[in-house]
């Protein structure tokens, strides 16, 4: 499968990716950025997550979405992690 990308101002008028990554860079300038990383907190082909208790799973996608959002890091996400299946 190949990609393809265009890119179009507001009117529809075509616009190289440059313009397209400066007007990018000037609309959301007042935004912080941010790196972000997705990893896989279960073994899908294992199902493990599926078949945690729903209060254990609950917890563990808030500690989740606390890592997403930034509110923790992924060294506390794991600890949290650890301490949630082991308290139970």
């Amino acid at each position: 499968m190949n990609l393809f990308f265009s890119y179009t101002d507001s009117t529809g008028a075509t616009i190289t990716e440059e313009q397209f990554k400066k007007a990018e860079d000037e609309l959301y300038k007042s935004y912080d950025q941010q790196d972000v990383s997705f990893g896989r907190i279960y073994n899908e082909s294992d199902n493990v997550f599926q078949e945690l208790p729903d209060d254990i799973m609950e917890k563990i996608l808030k500690k989740s979405y606390e890592t997403f959002s930034g509110q923790i890091s992924y060294d506390e996400f794991k600890e949290a992690v650890n301490t949630i299946r082991t308290s139970n």
